[in-house]
């Protein structure tokens, strides 16, 4: 390569690491700032699994299986979703912490995102301004910045699935060898690791770049793709073969449609396929994505206009490139047809019967997301039809792609809410609540069906000690189903779980049952308000302090509301309140334990 290509390439991935930390600039001007909005979903999960990546890796756990969540049996995270992502990452939370560590995660996705259709549309036949502007429409999309919003980094790191579909675009062009076979399978293995679906997305527009050319394959580049195909499978065998083998029981499969969600007469039941109606575009996205802000996900219209003129002139590849968009198009609009006023028809589309038919699809929720094929493939036809106007105009090739980028950015404020990335405080972490504890937590609440439950696993990622709580916790059928029989067997586990719901009534806690818990490993009990929102946190706390004051006296250290107990059996049976309750009187035998004092009577009050 010459030296003025090196520079070129190298001036490329300034400009998309730039574009990155301009995107995400809110979280660089505030030390408290992490990306993700409101409620991000799924943030705390994979800030969670870097972490708990690196932490197995560095000390020789195994970080296929989290055995430092759900104690005591633990919880297979792939269950829950791929770990490649989370190999990646992992660096850079052991090496920053988790806020800034996962900031430059972000910024580490949306930079070699852009790179990859920036590759793939050279690769395509794009000139360099025609492949910035295909890298810029992807790495600026409202599809890739809402899953970076949401905290879903593996459906962003986008890198591998568009590296392997470039080769799959030069394979067939009889442009294959060895090597890039090899580097082909490698890709198309890690996009289906980091994201299963992204497989079968690779594989649909693998098939529309294939198979929709002028002319036939040659043998060789059959050949060389039945290499790149057969090492994917041969790499992603092992993972399909253990995840088919207890598919109806993996986290959400069987999960029924619950009332909020329901679609009756069209959803058959089934939690999967309301979800999948809700989470679908209507037809004319992306032109215009209606009435719904948080769908406002629409490409800049210069994209749109390039991508016809592609179109329309025919240029080199258009027929495979809209068929990717087209696909996408309409998979994205999933099971049925939505009217002019965006509400649901009864009009089955494609979607629909895939669901229906295709056993692994009744795990895929979220038709929005074949944006991906619709995206790249508009981006690529843009990026085609900007290099042939270049081509035409070489005297004003500098004006006209700098206009082209800048267009993209001009359409932001009304085309795409996404943008810049929002960022949210991060969760409080109290370093003196947790200093010195060495051992399993039983962590509270307990068996709790609310999504705040999820910052147990951003406080796991400071204090790093194995947790009760785990991965999905807030829902039911997410949980190990071991671990949750024997949470609901033990007396004082269910006493907490009916105290966190607000439905205690008293309980009155066994020897037995503490030795339970110390025969699972855990060595003390921690109270953090931080796991609660902050208008409840200290009613929420005082309840729960008095809860375990009844159990175990003082507790050995107070921070703020916070308060931990180390965990020692009891000689004898003993009743449990909380603050909202006043305790009778009553004759009580003398503890024979001497380390814990008589708690007080609790005042009555509500929580």
């Amino acid at each position: 390569m010459s030296p003025i290509a090196t520079r070129r390439r190298g001036l490329v991935v300034v400009l998309y690491v730039a574009v990155a930390l301009l995107l995400t600039g809110k979280a660089w001007v505030d030390d408290n700032a992490l990306i993700g909005v409101v409620d991000p979903l799924d943030r705390a999960g994979t800030i969670w699994a870097s972490w708990w990546t690196g932490h197995a890796i560095l000390n020789g756990l195994n970080p296929f299986h989290g055995t430092w969540n759900f104690l005591p049996t633990g919880q297979a995270p792939i269950a829950q979703y791929n770990l490649l992502d989370a190999f990646v990452f992992a660096p850079l939370i052991h090496s920053f912490g988790p806020r800034i560590g996962f900031n430059l995660a972000v910024v580490l996705t949306l930079s070699t995102t852009a790179m990859g259709v920036h590759h793939l549309a050279r690769v395509a036949g794009a000139k360099t301004g025609g492949a910035i502007l295909a890298g810029l429409c992807m790495q600026t999309s409202g599809f890739l910045l809402l899953e970076v919003a949401c905290g879903r980094l593996s459906q962003a790191l986008l890198v591998f699935w568009l590296f392997a579909l470039a080769g799959v675009v030069q394979i067939r062009r009889d442009e294959g060898s060895l090597k890039l076979s090899v580097f082909t399978g490698l890709c198309g293995a890690a996009s289906a690791l980091v994201y299963w679906y992204y497989g079968v997305f690779l594989a649909i527009a693998g098939a529309c770049v294939w198979f929709l050319q002028p002319a036939p394959a040659t043998k060789q580049a059959w050949k060389h793709i039945t290499a790149a195909g057969g090492l994917t499978l041969a790499m992603c065998l092992p993972f399909v073969v253990k995840l088919s083998a207890v598919f109806e029981s993996l986290p959400g499969v069987e999960r029924p449609a619950e009332p909020w969600i329901s679609t009756p007469a069209l959803d058959q039941g089934s939690f999967g396929l309301a979800n999948a109606i809700q989470e679908s575009h209507w037809a004319f996205w992306p032109i215009w994505s209606g009435s719904s802000p948080a769908e406002h996900k629409m490409l800049p219209l210069v994209v749109l206009i390039l991508a016809l003129w592609c179109v329309t002139r025919r240029l080199q590849g258009w027929l495979a490139w809209l068929a990717i968009s087209l696909t996408g198009w309409v998979l994205a609009m999933g099971p049925y047809l939505q009217d002019f006023q965006q509400e649901t028809s009864s009009i089955p589309l494609p979607f629909l019967a895939l669901y229906n038919t295709v056993p692994f699809f009744s795990r895929f929720w979220w038709p929005m997301r074949f944006e991906l094929l619709a995206v790249t493939g508009l981006s690529v036809l843009a990026g085609l039809a900007l290099s042939d106007v270049l081509a035409r105009k070489s005297q004003y090739a500098t004006a006209i792609s700098l206009s082209a980028a800048l267009a993209i950015f001009a359409e932001a404020p009304w085309r795409n809410s996404h943008l810049p990335v929002q960022v949210t405080p991060q969760e409080p972490y109290s370093s003196e609540l947790y200093e010195g504890l060495e051992g399993p937590l039983l962590t509270t609440p307990v068996l709790w069906e609310n999504d705040r439950s999820r910052v147990q696993l951003w406080l796991q990622t400071h204090h790093q000690q194995p947790i009760l709580a785990g991965l999905g916790d807030h829902i039911p059928n997410h949980r190990p189903a071991g671990w949750e029989q024997w949470a609901r067997d033990n007396p004082l586990l269910v006493a907490l779980s009916d105290l966190a719901k607000a439905q205690f009534q008293g309980a009155i806690v066994e020897p037995s049952d503490v030795e339970d818990l110390l025969d699972s490993g855990f060595r003390y009990v921690v109270v953090d308000p931080a796991t609660q929102h902050p208008a409840l946190a200290k009613q929420w706390a005082e309840t729960h302090n008095v809860f375990f004051r009844s159990l175990w006296g003082e507790p050995m250290r107070e921070v703020g509301s916070g308060a931990v107990w180390e965990l020692l059996p009891i000689s004898e049976p003993t009743q449990v309140y909380a603050s909202f309750q006043s305790r009778p009187r009553r004759n009580r035998k003398p503890s024979t334990r001497t380390r814990t004092p008589e708690p007080p009577s609790p005042p009555p009050s509500e929580p």
